[in-house]
């Protein structure tokens, strides 16, 4: 009887996973940048309207989105339920682009007018991509908060070119010479680079002859030189700026005297300034020890000072009591 029972149950084969891989960008969102799409095989179909983007309200702090999961979490409680499902269809949504990036066609990018300190939540249904071995996605559920400005600096640099013609490319790198932003096709003008880590960054410049926004080699037979590329430098000798939260920062950089020929007398002039912000900062680092000991030699002494006193008290109230 059991064994017919048995006998009797359909087997359901456990279900497989989807084999479709795509990595999505996530967190916070520099409202400047895109969502990314990062997929494993390239894609031949694409429903670029079956996105849904939302705007969800106003950035929260910790603090406050936590209070909001556990009140969550108690409703869902009292009604018996693992969680409860947010209702997305009052949100407002918000118009976007979603196109494939011009050098890696396994890359694409969602645009959209993303305004600061803002909450977002998208939605890709399910078959909204398929790829070239025919496998889809399933659905991918995704929340932005978009940065808050004051918690970032703002680098503005002034370019003076050699000529209204001239083209450059401003590389914004971070201190150990990562570059983390630029701009290409530069000439004579302001540009600004927003959502700026705090923290010590570098600036380079190269001249772009060709203006095609990369670096070029030389070529021997063309006796043509490698284009130059030149870091900032300030008239101190100082390579790092320092940027500050919620603060502006403006350099100004002469083309003329950042290219300028290079002779023996320049490179000899570079070194020299070199040499003495390391000396200076060597100097600076030993007056900081030595500031710091003498700091920690006081408030030991201090110490001793502070229990010898205690004890005299002690003494004293201790010979007082003997004396009645």
């Amino acid at each position: 009887m059991e064994q017919a029972l048995k006998d009797s149950v359909e087997y359901v084969p456990p279900m497989k996973k989807n084999p479709f891989s795509v990595e999505v960008s996530k967190g916070e969102l520099n409202p400047e940048k895109t969502v990314t799409f990062k997929f494993a095989m390239p894609l031949v179909a694409v429903d670029t309207a079956a996105l849904d983007l939302r705007v969800a309200g106003d950035a929260l702090s910790p603090e406050e989105e936590k209070k909001i999961a556990e009140e969550r979490e108690k409703e869902a409680k009292k009604r018996g339920v693992e969680s409860i499902s947010e209702d997305l269809s009052e949100l407002p949504t918000i118009d976007y682009e979603l196109y494939c990036d011009s050098l890696d066609m396994k890359v694409w990018h969602l645009k959209a007018d993303w305004q600061p300190k803002k909450k977002y939540k998208l939605v890709v249904p399910a078959g909204a991509f398929r790829n070239v071995a025919g496998e889809m996605n399933d659905t991918l559920r995704n929340d932005y908060v978009t940065f808050d400005p004051e918690k970032f600096g703002v680098v503005i640099v002034k370019i003076n070119g050699k000529s209204p013609e001239a083209n450059y490319v401003i590389y914004l790198k971070n201190e150990s010479g990562k570059t983390i932003a630029e701009v290409k096709n530069a000439t004579t003008g302001t540009y600004t680079f927003n959502y700026v880590t705090p923290g010590k960054v570098k600036l380079a410049v190269l001249e772009d002859g060709n203006a095609n926004g990369k670096w070029d080699t030389g070529n021997l037979i063309e006796r043509r030189q490698p284009e130059r590329t030149e870091p900032y430098v300030d008239p101190k000798g100082e390579e790092l700026i320092e940027v500050k939260a919620n603060w502006e920062i403006e350099i100004a950089i002469d083309a003329n005297d950042l290219f300028k020929p290079i002779t023996f007398e320049s490179v000899n002039e570079q070194l020299r300034k070199t040499e003495a912000v390391r000396l200076q900062k060597i100097l600076e680092d030993r007056e900081k020890k030595r500031q710091e000991a003498l700091k920690r030699e006081k408030e030991q002494q201090g110490g001793g000072l502070g229990g010898f006193s205690s004890g005299m008290s002690s003494m004293k109230s201790a010979v007082n009591s003997v004396g009645r």
